[in-house]
């Protein structure tokens, strides 16, 4: 009977079709657009926050209700009162 993994138990193989392939070699770089690698250089600095945003003063929201209303609390306050 056939084993349907193949012999080496489904590991992914190289382009050649010989061994393992190593995924650390690729350069993923080459296959992003350039708003995708300005978004990973922002990611890497640490100057980049991917977050809901007050929709009065755009400061990122961390808390639960806050991304729930889309706005936050100083904000409400202020609109409010």
């Amino acid at each position: 009977m056939r084993n349907p993994a193949g012999a080496n138990g489904g590991a992914p193989k190289d382009s050649a079709g010989g061994g393992n392939l190593d995924v650390d070699s690729i350069n993923l770089d080459a296959y992003l657009d350039p708003a995708d690698r300005l978004m990973l250089a922002a990611l890497r600095e640490g100057n980049y926050v991917l977050a809901v945003v007050c929709r009065v003063c755009g400061s990122p929201l961390t808390a639960k209700r806050s991304r729930q209303l889309g706005v936050g609390p100083q904000c409400r306050k202020r609109v409010a009162g």
